[in-house]
């Protein structure tokens, strides 16, 4: 799996708990006992933020069982008591008028601008729904007074997280080989011939023959004393 889809995947494994626990919540806050009617209690009205008795009596109604019950202005409530801690349960809801607008902060408070008007709404709603400003959004008000100058907030479209494409893998083309030179045969020179060695041609003597020898001359031939000087 891609980092952006496993992101993606995260993302609404998020979402989904976020609403999980609030319906945990929800049923924490209601009363096991589904026959409010028999169940001893105040009845009053919502105003958006609190319940209002016949008397003029106010008890502020959970932020969270609010706005995930899509509580509208108008509705009549009835507050429980239960192990000492206060529950409401909506048992006479209005006909509902489903609206669509744009969400903006007006004064630190989110509003839902409609065609019909401007509305109010619950912080706590923006928040779960994960409001922003100049987001498109849906909301209830009651069908018969859409004068009131609270709505229910029950969507807020979101914009979807851009997923960038995965870069596709470029398959190159192999190139074409270039065709390999032929090996250079080098020639081979000729080997030099070799010089014949000469020998020194060491030349005989003939033999030498006997020369015949003279004879001994057996002339004698004297001197004299004038021949001396």
């Amino acid at each position: 799996m891609s980092k952006t889809r496993s992101k993606k995947v995260q993302a609404h494994l998020i979402e989904i708990q976020k609403h999980l626990t609030a319906l945990n919540d929800l049923l924490k806050e209601t009363p096991e006992s589904n026959n409010f009617e028999e169940i001893p209690g105040v009845l009053g009205t919502f105003d958006g933020e609190f319940m209002i008795t016949p008397a003029g009596e106010k008890f502020e109604v959970s932020k969270n069982y609010a706005a995930k019950s899509h509580i509208m202005y108008g509705d009549e409530l009835k507050m429980i008591q239960e192990n000492g801690k206060p529950f409401f349960k909506n048992i006479s809801k209005k006909k509902i008028r489903r609206i669509k607008g744009v969400l903006a902060k007006k004064e630190g408070q989110w509003n839902i601008l409609a065609d019909c008007g401007s509305y109010l709404i619950s912080d706590t709603a923006a928040e779960f729904n994960g409001a922003q400003p100049h987001l498109e959004a849906e909301a209830f008000i009651p069908d018969d007074n859409p004068n009131v100058p609270f709505a229910a907030l029950c969507l807020v479209h979101t914009p979807k997280p851009e997923v960038a494409p995965e870069p596709t893998k470029k398959i190159e083309e192999p190139k074409p080989s270039k065709p390999s030179k032929p090996a250079e045969i080098k020639k081979k020179k000729p080997d030099k011939p070799a010089l014949p060695v000469v020998k020194p041609e060491i030349k005989k003597h003939a033999p030498t023959a006997d020369l015949p020898v003279a004879p001994e001359s057996t002339h004698t031939i004297q001197l004299g004393d004038d021949d001396l000087r």
